[in-house]
């Protein structure tokens, strides 16, 4: 079926409504090819397709269902998703793609760029360490799609502007997160359970991620069932008042406990499964676990400050 090309012409108008709504995050406008606007959706057709990699990470095929669906919501319309670029018609493609002139490496980390071409919407991301091309989809599902979350869709929570058809105009657009960690807890209703109202998908809408190098392993290490500790240092936990240790929790001030820790480091280093420490990265975990610090043996006693409170 053919389309007027006066009727795409105010459709891409009010596209470039949406793309331009003061609501958006400021991302950062290229100059934009030159070629017509990408008909992906018209006269309640699909005129397009949604093109994914062979191989896709179980949390971008779920934002790309995501995508999918406020496509369908907003025009009523359903695009297929393929990993199989089409020889005819339009496409929105995600993922590092060589036709896209655009090397994802080279991106921020987290970032991601949203380029048309002929026929084509390229949205490609830095997924090295965080999930850029993620990003990405979201972005075009807010900036051209028409939606918003404000809490779980589940509820009612994700608002949707109907579209009677779903044309690009020829853009070009990156962005990259300021801030590398943007982590939103917890993400289900009852943390200790994880049961409840869950809050992932709508955390993940809203950009919540984490490409931080460093980042701690919560209540690690735990040597309180470490029997050569136990039996043979027990000076690395924590002295009670009453001279008992508190295996629960180590004692930051003996010089054994940094000699155990560096021991642990090695183990993990060398492959050892057994070696207990919190080591992620180039990071080392020394966290107290959610107690407060209260050990009573000479070494913590030279630390403490009496007039700092407890």
């Amino acid at each position: 079926m053919r389309t007027n090309r006066f009727t795409i012409a105010v459709v891409s108008l009010l596209i470039c409504g949406l793309c331009h709504a003061s609501d958006l995050n400021p991302v950062k406008m290229h100059k934009p090819p030159k070629h017509d606007p990408v008909v992906l959706v018209s006269n309640g057709e699909a005129r397009g397709v949604i093109v994914i990699p062979k191989s896709t990470a179980r949390p971008l095929l779920s934002t790309v269902n995501e995508l999918r669906d406020v496509i369908k919501v907003a025009t009523g319309v359903e695009l297929a998703i393929v990993k199989e670029m089409p020889t005819e018609g339009s496409a929105i493609v995600i993922g590092d793609t060589t036709a896209s002139g655009i090397n994802p490496a080279k991106l921020p980390i987290e970032g991601f760029v949203i380029k048309s071409a002929p026929n084509r919407v390229y949205i490609t991301g830095n997924d090295e360490g965080g999930e850029g091309t993620a990003w990405g989809v979201y972005e075009f599902a807010e900036r051209f799609g028409g939606v918003r979350w404000y809490w779980p869709t589940d509820r009612g929570g994700r608002s949707i502007e109907p579209l009677k058809e779903l044309v690009i105009n020829p853009v070009h657009l990156s962005d990259a997160p300021v801030f590398q960690h943007r982590v939103i807890w917890p993400n289900t209703q009852h943390t200790w359970t994880a049961g409840g109202q869950q809050l992932g998908g709508l955390h993940r809408a809203l950009r919540s991620g984490n490409s931080w190098p460093n980042n701690l392993i919560v209540h690690s290490p735990n040597w309180s069932k470490m029997t050569d500790y136990l039996e043979n240092r027990p000076e690395v936990y924590e002295l009670r008042a009453d001279g008992t240790r508190n295996t629960v929790m180590l004692c930051y001030g003996n010089p054994r406990t940094i000699e155990s820790y560096l021991e642990q480091i090695e183990a993990k280093l060398a492959g050892d499964k057994k070696a207990n420490i919190g080591l992620k990265g180039k990071a080392v975990t020394v966290s107290p676990a959610d107690m407060e610090i209260t050990c009573t043996c000479s070494d913590c006693a030279k630390l403490w400050d009496a007039g700092a409170g407890q």
